[in-house]
């Protein structure tokens, strides 16, 4: 109990700094999503969003994630800690060890999710110029959706406890970080040949077997 209630304190705090990523220009942590191609009616898409340290050596002992569209071809399912780059709290997570939900909101599925881990030890990581998974985020396709690209965002600022994005140190300390927001792109179907180029390849078809004939 007395780890939950730390966990919920600490969330809190995060979501009270608004100047986490007031100078992007000059932050050597980048959030970022992994590109992500997917079919109309795919059940269970994924992409993941990753930290990049660009500089030198920096603490980070807990994040809060928000992220969002505003398209409806798509909704938010859920998410996890089995990114595909190591994950950053791996072997020290909250959510892994105490096992709290990943994604908190909103259930069961909508156009925005939220999610967030600490350093189960408190400790937190020193990370170097390297780059390491912070959560891997599932997502539906509406079943006729056009094909398209859809711009994910990453909400910055935490104004509430339900929508930020935001890095802290071991001190609680606000990490400054910059933002680059991802895309989802909805495949086409296969094209179907125009009349006219079908006309043109049947007569081919047909001229050849008529000069084998004549053979």
């Amino acid at each position: 109990m007395t780890k939950i209630r730390f966990h919920y304190s600490w969330l809190l705090a995060l979501a009270a700094v608004v100047t986490a990523g007031s100078a992007p220009a000059r932050a050597n942590i980048i959030l970022s999503l992994t590109p992500v191609s997917v079919n109309a009616g795919e059940v269970g898409a994924h992409f993941d969003v990753n930290v990049q340290n660009t500089g030198s050596i920096q603490n980070l002992a807990s994040f809060s994630l928000a992220l969002s569209v505003s398209d409806t071809r798509i909704t938010f399912t859920g998410g996890n800690t089995s990114t595909l780059l190591p994950y950053l709290f791996a072997g020290d997570s909250f959510d892994g060890i105490n096992g709290f939900p990943f994604v908190t909101i909103p259930p069961p599925n909508g156009l925005l999710v939220q999610a967030s881990d600490l350093s189960d030890s408190g400790a937190g990581v020193a990370m170097g110029t390297t780059t390491l998974g912070l959560g891997r985020i599932f997502f539906d396709v509406a079943p006729n959706a056009a094909p398209g690209s859809i711009s994910v965002t990453l909400v910055p600022g935490c104004l509430s406890a339900d929508s930020c994005t935001s890095m802290a140190d071991a001190n609680l300390d606000a990490v400054p970080f910059s933002l680059s927001d991802g895309r989802i792109t909805i495949n086409g179907a296969a094209g179907v040949p125009e009349p006219s180029t079908l006309i043109v390849s049947l007569f081919g078809v047909s001229l050849l077997a008529w000069r084998r004939r004549r053979q």
